[in-house]
C-alpha cells in the first residue's frame, strides 16, 4: 500500500472552541462563550444546576485522550512510568492506527463511501466544490482507494478524531435544543479494511471496541441490530449502540457500527491479491502475474468510537450528584490529574 497517510493542520471554527482548553487558552474561550450565553443554550438538554459554572472543555478533551491515547502535551497528568498502566483503547489495546485526515474532500471521495449522490443534501459544500466531511469514515476508508493490497496487509484498522459537519436536512424539528444534534460535532471514528471472509468477525470486534468505552466509563447502554430499512445506504449490517440519558428518560444513539461488505470497495476500486496466488506467481518467477493476477474486493467497515459531545452529555447526566457536583468516571481520572469530582466552580 502506498503511503497515503495525510497530515493536515486545520483551524476549528466557532463550535470547536469547547476543545481549546488543553492548549492553555481554553479558559479565555470559556469566559467568552459564557458571556455570550452559549453554554446555557448548548446544555438545555442536560439536567443540571452547575452548567453555568462548570468548564466542560477539560472533560471533553479528557474523553478524547482516553479513547486515543493522546496525552495532553501541556500538562504532566501521567508520568512515563504510568503510561502502560493507562494504555488506552483504540490506539493502544485495540491496535488502530491514528490518522490525521483532511476535513475537505472531493466528489470522488464522497462517492466512494456512498455519501454521493444519495446524501448530498445532508452535507455542506464549499463554493469551489469541496465537501466538508460528515464523518471521518470518508477520508479514512478512501486511504485504500485505487489500491491493490497484499493479503498479508489485512486487516487494516484506522482511527481519527475529527470535527464532523452535517446540514441535518432530514432532521427538521428534531432535537432543536441542546447538544444532541448539531451542525458541527466531534467524533472518534473507527474504520477497518478486511478480507471478505473476515468482515463479519471484524464487525463484532469493532462493535465490541465501541462498547468497551462505555463499559469503562460505567455508562448504561444497549446494542440494537437495525432492520434493513433503518440502515445507511452503503451498509449490509449495522449495530446501533445507545446510551441511557436520564434527562430524556430514554436511550439515544452514541455509536453506529456498520459492515459495508464490498459495496464501498467496488466504488473505490479497492482490492487485494490473495496470498496463494501471490505465492504461486512468485515461485514461478511470473512477475507479470504478480501485477496482473486475479484480485478480490476488500470489505470495509466503519463505526463511531464514540461521539464526543454525546459521551460528555451522558457523563454529566449519569454522574451528577444531589449537590450538583459530578463524579468523574474512574477511567478518566488519570487524564484529569487525579481529580475525582467536578465542583460547581469547575
Amino acid at each position: 500500500m502506498k503511503k497515503k497517510y495525510i497530515l493536515t493542520t486545520s483551524v476549528l471554527i466557532a463550535g470547536s472552541l469547547l476543545l481549546f482548553s488543553f492548549t492553555g487558552t481554553g479558559d479565555r474561550f470559556f469566559e467568552i462563550a459564557k458571556s455570550l450565553d452559549i453554554f446555557s443554550s448548548l446544555f438545555k438538554e442536560v439536567n443540571s444546576d452547575y452548567v453555568d459554572d462548570v468548564n466542560p472543555n477539560k472533560l471533553m478533551r479528557t474523553g478524547i485522550d482516553a479513547m486515543l491515547n493522546s496525552l495532553d502535551p501541556y500538562t504532566n497528568y501521567i508520568s512515563e512510568d504510568e503510561v502502560e498502566d493507562y494504555k488506552t483503547l483504540h490506539t493502544g489495546e485495540f491496535g488502530y492506527t491514528e490518522i490525521a485526515p483532511p476535513y475537505l474532500v472531493r466528489d470522488e471521495i464522497a462517492f466512494g463511501t456512498g455519501n454521493l449522490p444519495k446524501a448530498a443534501e445532508d452535507m455542506f459544500r464549499t463554493t469551489d466544490g469541496l465537501w466538508l466531511i460528515p464523518t471521518a469514515e470518508m477520508p479514512l476508508t478512501n486511504l485504500v482507494a485505487d489500491e491493490i493490497l497484499e493479503e498479508a496487509e489485512l486487516p487494516m484498522r484506522f482511527t481519527a478524531w475529527t470535527p464532523c459537519f452535517r446540514s441535518e436536512a432530514g432532521a427538521a424539528g428534531r432535537d432543536t435544543r441542546g447538544m444532541i444534534r448539531q451542525h458541527q460535532f466531534s467524533k472518534v471514528e473507527l474504520v477497518s479494511i478486511t478480507r471478505p471472509e473476515d468482515s463479519e468477525t471484524e464487525h463484532e470486534r469493532m462493535t465490541g471496541c465501541a462498547e468497551e468505552v462505555l463499559k469503562r466509563l460505567g455508562l448504561a447502554y444497549r446494542v440494537m441490530l437495525l432492520s434493513s430499512g433503518d440502515m445507511g445506504f452503503a451498509a449490509q449490517k449495522t449495530y446501533d449502540i445507545e446510551v441511557w440519558l436520564p434527562a430524556q428518560g430514554r436511550y439515544r444513539e452514541i455509536s453506529s457500527c456498520s459492515n459495508c461488505g464490498p459495496f464501498q470497495a467496488r466504488r473505490m476500486d479497492a482490492r487485494y491479491r490473495p496470498r496463494d496466488q501471490t505465492s504461486a506467481a512468485a515461485r514461478s518467477g511470473d512477475h507479470r502475474g504478480l501485477l496482473l493476477g486475479t484480485t478480490r474486493p476488500v470489505h470495509t467497515l466503519n463505526g463511531s468510537g464514540l461521539a464526543i459531545g454525546r459521551t460528555m452529555i451522558a457523563i454529566l447526566e449519569n454522574f451528577q450528584r444531589h449537590d450538583g457536583t459530578v463524579a468523574i468516571p474512574e477511567a478518566l481520572q488519570p487524564y484529569m490529574g487525579g481529580q475525582k469530582v467536578i465542583e460547581a466552580n469547575g
